[in-house]
């Protein structure tokens, strides 16, 4: 079993490269917006990400179902044994600026389970288009960062030493003050960003480049790799119940609140303000 699971990582880790590389290939015209249904910004480099993955994955040996955030469910398979997931361009409207802030590719990979739940995650890679940072994670194994195993640095209090992202979204609705309000307590105990990339909020908890994420409208096109990447680097993945997400039901259609942290007690001490 060992081997086919390194097999399929292997797989995946190539794919993220080749979603990268595909860039060079589109150059700065892939920033350019094109029509779109979305309430958010598709670039071209969208669609060419989408269309790489899509051929490299089903001319791929994998006896999995595909889905992607761009094209939705690509293929249908009749005993997959795997579902594998993927967002073309996690924040992409920092792409489309020049990529000053990072965006990323995300990959999840879930053993074939009814119903599909976090736990069945077992491969999560996060890959930044920018600079080439590369997080990953196989279950059991522990997660990398730039080829380095990463681990909790036990940080378990408050204060402009804790480095906290609080992902809002593009904007806040209208008559949503009490949404954003409930976050005050967390601004004036930590020192809260917003690098508007999902995938690198959840990556960047894993490898200790933030303390804390904080994410009130988290889609699952991002989740799973971040659950596992958290996971898998000893520190704390919870919903805004404190509840564990191992048996929650993982839908990709689903939006999610999340906070993840160093450690449990730097989790739920974050929880409490939130609650309050």
């Amino acid at each position: 079993m060992t081997e086919v699971l390194d097999n399929v990582s292997k797989t995946c880790l190539e794919a993220l490269h080749n979603a990268r590389n595909s860039l060079k290939f589109v150059g700065e015209e892939g920033r350019a917006s094109v029509p779109s249904t979305k309430d958010e910004p598709v670039t071209k480099s969208d669609l060419e990400i989408s269309k790489i993955l899509r051929r490299y994955f089903l001319h791929s040996s994998l006896n999995a179902v595909y889905c992607s955030e761009e094209a939705g469910q690509i293929n249908h398979v009749s005993n997959p044994d795997y579902f594998i997931y993927w967002d073309e361009i996690d924040g992409t409207f920092n792409f489309q600026r020049g990529g000053i802030l990072p965006s990323s590719v995300v990959i999840s990979v879930f053993n074939a389970n009814d119903p599909l739940k976090f736990r069945d995650v077992f491969f999560a890679g996060v890959l930044d288009l920018s600079s080439g940072n590369l997080w990953y994670a196989e279950s059991g194994k522990g997660c990398f960062f730039n080829g380095s195993k990463t681990k909790s640095f036990g940080k378990t209090t408050l204060g402009k030493n804790i480095y906290t992202v609080i992902d809002h979204g593009p904007c806040p609705k209208q008559g949503s003050n009490a949404d954003v309000e409930k976050f005050l307590e967390v601004y004036r105990s930590t020192w809260a960003h917003n690098i508007s990339s999902a995938g690198v909020h959840l990556a960047g908890v894993a490898s200790g480049n933030f303390d804390v994420a904080i994410l009130p409208i988290q889609k699952a096109h991002e989740l799973g790799a971040g659950y596992l990447l958290v996971r898998e680097s000893g520190r704390y993945i919870a919903d805004f119940s404190g509840n564990s997400l191992d048996d929650q039901i993982f839908n990709f259609n689903n939006i999610y609140q999340i906070i993840a942290a160093d450690t449990k007690e730097l989790g739920q001490l974050l929880l409490d303000k939130i609650k309050k």
